[in-house]
């Protein structure tokens, strides 16, 4: 017969991680739930979290704030699962699936057709792409405005010449009747 294992006594180190799990474990997974739908994916990813807390624990450089960093690495685990999540497109009617997309994958039609939005609203280059369609929106609403004022300012002086040519053969029509 075998000896039961007893387990050894924690490490300071151990002690440590477990009483930042229990003191961060609440808070977390409440931010979690609120941005995952699925409960059983949520704590999957809140297990991958405290997970990442372990190993990057046992590094030499020490985490300056646990808490930020463990929102900051559940914020980047949230984000990977929703770009490798399949986007299932199904029917109405019957609810079966008809196709499923993955974001990346696929003929190159479709990947160009995927950056489409990301390119058109700037979100393909982060917030200097965003302020770039930003200020290229800005430059064609004022092109078409000065492109509409160029074109009154026209239209007026093109008026302008011909009535004062028909005020002159009026005039002139009055002058031959008067004599």
């Amino acid at each position: 017969m075998e000896p039961l294992h007893t387990p050894s006594p924690l490490t300071p180190q151990d002690r440590e991680i477990a009483d930042t799990v229990a003191r961060e474990r609440p808070r977390l997974r409440n931010f979690i739930r609120r941005r995952v739908i699925d409960q059983d994916e949520a704590e999957d990813i809140l297990q991958d979290v405290f997970e990442e807390l372990v190993e990057a624990w046992r590094l030499p450089d020490p985490i300056e704030q646990v808490g930020a960093w463990l929102f900051r690495v559940a914020r980047n685990r949230i984000i990977d699962r929703f770009r490798t999540m399949a986007i299932a497109r199904a029917s109405v009617l019957t609810g079966h699936v008809l196709g499923r997309q993955i974001p990346g994958h696929g003929s190159a039609g479709d990947i160009f057709m995927q950056a489409q939005f990301p390119l058109h609203s700037g979100r393909i280059a982060g917030l200097p792409g965003r302020i770039a369609i930003s200020f290229t929106g800005a430059v064609v609403a004022m092109l078409s405005v000065t492109g509409v004022l160029i074109w009154l300012k026209k239209a007026r002086a093109r008026r302008k010449p011909a009535k004062q040519a028909k005020a002159a053969s009026t005039i002139g029509t009055r002058e031959r009747a008067a004599n």
